[in-house]
This record gives C-alpha cells, sequence and structure tokens, in this order.
C-alpha cells in the first residue's frame, strides 16, 4: 500500500514539474517571440469579429473574397471616421499638458514641502547643479519614460497594424479552408471529431464573446459621454470613445480611466469636491455594467476566477503591454473552451471556474 502511495506521490510530483516547466516555456516563448505572435493573435481577434458578417454576405452569393476585402474596408473607414472627430479634443487635451504638468508639480511640492524643506521653486526654475524638488524627479522619469516607449514602439507599431489589416485578409479568405486541412490531416474519426468540435466552440464563442463585449462597450462608452456631456465637461465624446477602449481590460482599465477622469475633474474645477463628480459618474455606470449587465447577458459561461483574470492581465501587459492586456481575456476565455473539450486538462478546467 505504501509503495503504491509513493508511486502515485512520484507520478503527481513528475507531472507537477512538467506542468511548471511547460509554461515557463510558452512565457518565454510568447515574450520573446512577442513581434510575431502579437500580430497574428490580434488578426485571429479581429477575424473573428468580422467574420459573422461576411458569413452573412455569402448568404448572399458574394464570394468570399470581395466579402472579406469589403467588410474589413468598412470596419477600416469605420474606425477612422469615428477617431477622425477625436483629433481635435484629443490635440487640445495634449497642448494642456505643459499647464496641467505645472498644476500637479506645485500640488506634489506642496505636499512633500513639510517632509523635504525644499525651496518654494518649480520644479522646472532649478539649475543642471542642483538636485530638483520631488516633482521634478517624478515629472523627469515620466518624461523619460514616455519618450523611450514612443521612440522605440512608433516604426514597429505602424509595421504590425500594415501586418494585421493582410493577415485579418486572409484568415477571413483562406481561414476555412486551412482548417479543414488540418481537420483532414488527422488520422482517426475520434480525433478529427474532437477538432471539429473544439474549433466551431471557439469559433461561435470568441466570436459570441467579442461582438458582444464589443457592443457592451459602446454602449457603456455612449452613456458615460451622454452623462458627462449632462454634467457639462468638456469633450465628453474623446472620454465616451477612452471609456469604451479601457473597458477591454477587466478591472485594470476602469480603475486607469477613473483616474483619468479624476483629473479632468481637476483640470475643470480647480479644487473642491466637484472635482469627484465625474469619477463618480463613471464609477457608478461602469458598476451597473459589470455587475448587472454583462452577467445577464453573458451569463456563467465566461466566467472565470477573478484573481486568475488579473494575474493573467498583469503577466500578458507585462510581456506585450496595452495590445496584450485587451487580448488577455479572449485568450483565457479560449483556453477556457478548449481545456472544457480536453479531457486530459480536466485539471485547468477547474482552476479556471
Amino acid at each position: 500500500m505504501s509503495k503504491q502511495l509513493v508511486n502515485k506521490l512520484d507520478a503527481y510530483e513528475g507531472k507537477t514539474r512538467l506542468t511548471i516547466i511547460s509554461i515557463i516555456l510558452v512565457l518565454s516563448v510568447m515574450y520573446f517571440a512577442k513581434t510575431l505572435i502579437l500580430p497574428i493573435l490580434i488578426s485571429v481577434f479581429f477575424a473573428l469579429l468580422l467574420n459573422p458578417v461576411v458569413c452573412l454576405l455569402r448568404r448572399i452569393y458574394i464570394p468570399r473574397s470581395i466579402a472579406s476585402i469589403l467588410v474589413v474596408s468598412a470596419f477600416i473607414i469605420s474606425i477612422g471616421t469615428f477617431f477622425s472627430f477625436l483629433i481635435e479634443p484629443g490635440e487640445k487635451w495634449i497642448s494642456k499638458v505643459p499647464e496641467i504638468t505645472e498644476q500637479l508639480s506645485k500640488k506634489i511640492d506642496e505636499a512633500a514641502k513639510p517632509f523635504t524643506q525644499e525651496e518654494d521653486r518649480p520644479w522646472y526654475a532649478f539649475d543642471k547643479e542642483e538636485e530638483p524638488p520631488v516633482s521634478g524627479r517624478v515629472m523627469s522619469h515620466l518624461s523619460n519614460l514616455i519618450t523611450q516607449v514612443l521612440a522605440s514602439s512608433t516604426p514597429v507599431f505602424f509595421a504590425q497594424i500594415l501586418t494585421v489589416i493582410v493577415l485579418v485578409l486572409f484568415f477571413l479568405i483562406h481561414g476555412n479552408d486551412l482548417y479543414r486541412n488540418c481537420v483532414a490531416a488527422l488520422s482517426g474519426f475520434a480525433r478529427k471529431r474532437c477538432l471539429v468540435v473544439i474549433g466551431r466552440s471557439i469559433q461561435f464563442e470568441i466570436s459570441r464573446y467579442v461582438f458582444i463585449i464589443s457592443l457592451i462597450n459602446l454602449s457603456l462608452g455612449a452613456a458615460t459621454a451622454a452623462v458627462l456631456y449632462f454634467l457639462g465637461v468638456e469633450d465628453a465624446l474623446l472620454w465616451g470613445a477612452l471609456a469604451t477602449l479601457f473597458n477591454y481590460v477587466p478591472y485594470i482599465g476602469p480603475f486607469a480611466m477613473t483616474i483619468l477622469l479624476t483629473m479632468v475633474g481637476y483640470v475643470q474645477y480647480g479644487s473642491g469636491i466637484e472635482i469627484f463628480k465625474i469619477p463618480i459618474a463613471f464609477t457608478i455606470l461602469n458598476n451597473i455594467e459589470c455587475q448587472f449587465v454583462t452577467p445577464t447577458i453573458l451569463g456563467g459561461r465566461f466566467k472565470v476566477n477573478p484573481l486568475i483574470v488579473v494575474l493573467w492581465l498583469l503577466i500578458v501587459g507585462w510581456m506585450w503591454g496595452v495590445a496584450g492586456m485587451i487580448l488577455a481575456v479572449p485568450i483565457l476565455v479560449s483556453f477556457k473552451i478548449l481545456v472544457k473539450h480536453a479531457k486530459s486538462l480536466s485539471y485547468w478546467r477547474s482552476l479556471l471556474s
């Protein structure tokens, strides 16, 4: 009996070690090959989102290639038209950055003065030989970080956009053929049936998830813009659009949006309790969305342990940045669907639930 127990423990220990090594290898590949993997995953994300529209056009006998080109072109034009309305308010707020920076630096220096006994001068008035105040060090680190990120990511960003557009077209046009070839290459009816079930389930569920989440986020953005406009906030449409984008990142996105709207309230109202009415209004709308609207529409089918979601968001955000955080939940949902049909992954099924 004891020997059987020892053998079971050894087998379990070996399985645990193999799982840990596999996770480390997968994360390493995801990190070091992010410039290759990220455009592919983004392309799959948009292909799943647009594929139902392509299928609708196929029903009226439009060839798949032409339907894909029409859908992708219409999607790009719609996104471009929408963001063209945000250029002017975005430029206006960017022009306010020096003023906002000066105001924040004064507040930081006032808060730090009892502890540092620094002179009452703005951070930009110090000589190079002098050590700048707390606000100067904060602003210096922030500006260096922003400069490094922009300098390193801008060329890659535009190259990846072009890559994503081309890949989305190819996924929409040839994705079904590739999938059928993968099924045909398998030996045995059971394996083929399993791959067909998993593939159809992932395609249907992820398309449904992405489409519904996009509608919910657009509704939240529209409601945010309407409420902020009612409250007299400048450029309410800009903040509504950002609320839509930020809400693709659960927990972290709404939290960052709340901080951003608090700064907007500070810029618009200066001081006093009125600063907080803007973030409070958004927090109420976000809680209605995440506590009532999303669970009612999606149900428990896509529900994942919140701690797993946050940890996964942090890991993927560290590896792939903002784009990775947007893709994190769809990837997690896809993995949950996969483990639902794969008996060998039953451990992960119970872990994610």
